[in-house]
Protein backbone atom coordinates (compact mmCIF):
# COMPACT_ATOMS: atom_id res chain seq x y z
CA UNK A 1 0.00 0.00 0.00
CA UNK A 2 1.82 3.18 -0.97
CA UNK A 3 1.78 6.48 1.49
CA UNK A 4 -0.56 8.23 -0.01
CA UNK A 5 -3.62 5.79 0.48
CA UNK A 6 -2.52 4.39 4.00
CA UNK A 7 -4.98 5.54 6.97
CA UNK A 8 -3.79 7.55 9.38
CA UNK A 9 -5.37 9.19 12.81
CA UNK A 10 -6.31 12.42 12.34
CA UNK A 11 -7.53 14.35 15.48
CA UNK A 12 -9.77 17.27 14.71
CA UNK A 13 -10.98 19.77 17.75
CA UNK A 14 -11.50 23.29 18.06
CA UNK A 15 -8.76 25.77 18.42
CA UNK A 16 -7.66 27.07 21.56
CA UNK A 17 -5.33 30.48 22.36
CA UNK A 18 -2.23 27.72 22.51
CA UNK A 19 -2.83 27.48 18.80
CA UNK A 20 -2.55 30.74 17.82
CA UNK A 21 1.10 31.04 17.68
CA UNK A 22 1.60 28.08 15.58
CA UNK A 23 -1.85 29.31 13.14
CA UNK A 24 -0.40 32.66 12.72
CA UNK A 25 3.24 31.12 11.86
CA UNK A 26 1.35 29.08 9.28
CA UNK A 27 -0.77 31.74 8.06
CA UNK A 28 2.01 34.79 7.49
CA UNK A 29 4.34 32.03 6.18
CA UNK A 30 1.48 32.10 2.80
CA UNK A 31 1.41 35.96 3.30
CA UNK A 32 5.05 35.94 2.00
CA UNK A 33 5.76 32.92 0.21
CA UNK A 34 2.34 32.78 -2.23
CA UNK A 35 -0.86 34.21 -3.48
CA UNK A 36 -3.12 32.41 -1.34
CA UNK A 37 -4.25 35.38 0.50
CA UNK A 38 -5.01 38.54 -0.02
CA UNK A 39 -3.28 40.20 2.85
CA UNK A 40 -0.16 41.65 1.84
CA UNK A 41 1.93 42.01 5.43
CA UNK A 42 2.42 39.12 7.66
CA UNK A 43 0.02 39.39 11.15
CA UNK A 44 1.02 40.19 14.78
CA UNK A 45 0.06 37.64 17.37
CA UNK A 46 -2.07 40.25 18.64
CA UNK A 47 -4.09 40.56 15.63
CA UNK A 48 -4.52 36.75 15.51
CA UNK A 49 -5.72 36.77 18.86
CA UNK A 50 -8.24 39.48 18.52
CA UNK A 51 -9.53 37.42 15.14
CA UNK A 52 -10.19 34.22 17.71
CA UNK A 53 -12.11 36.53 19.53
CA UNK A 54 -14.72 36.39 16.59
CA UNK A 55 -14.95 32.55 16.47
CA UNK A 56 -16.58 30.68 19.17
CA UNK A 57 -16.11 27.05 20.14
CA UNK A 58 -19.16 25.97 19.38
CA UNK A 59 -21.76 26.96 16.11
CA UNK A 60 -21.82 28.71 12.88
CA UNK A 61 -18.29 30.22 13.38
CA UNK A 62 -15.43 28.64 14.95
CA UNK A 63 -11.47 27.92 14.26
CA UNK A 64 -10.62 23.91 13.69
CA UNK A 65 -7.11 22.38 14.00
CA UNK A 66 -6.05 18.55 12.71
CA UNK A 67 -3.47 16.88 14.52
CA UNK A 68 -2.19 13.38 12.88
CA UNK A 69 -0.94 12.69 9.56
CA UNK A 70 -1.10 16.13 8.11
CA UNK A 71 -1.81 18.86 10.27
CA UNK A 72 -3.82 21.89 9.31
CA UNK A 73 -6.61 24.26 10.10
CA UNK A 74 -9.89 25.63 8.83
CA UNK A 75 -12.25 28.46 9.59
CA UNK A 76 -16.14 29.96 9.01
CA UNK A 77 -16.93 33.60 8.74
CA UNK A 78 -19.84 35.70 8.05
CA UNK A 79 -19.35 37.95 4.94
CA UNK A 80 -18.13 41.39 6.30
CA UNK A 81 -21.09 43.84 7.05
CA UNK A 82 -23.94 41.15 6.78
CA UNK A 83 -25.64 40.80 10.28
Amino acid sequence: MSRAFRPVDVVVRPATQGDLGSLNDVYNDYVVQSHATFDLEPTTLEWRQEWFGHHGRRGRYRVMVARGGTSGSATTAGAAGIA
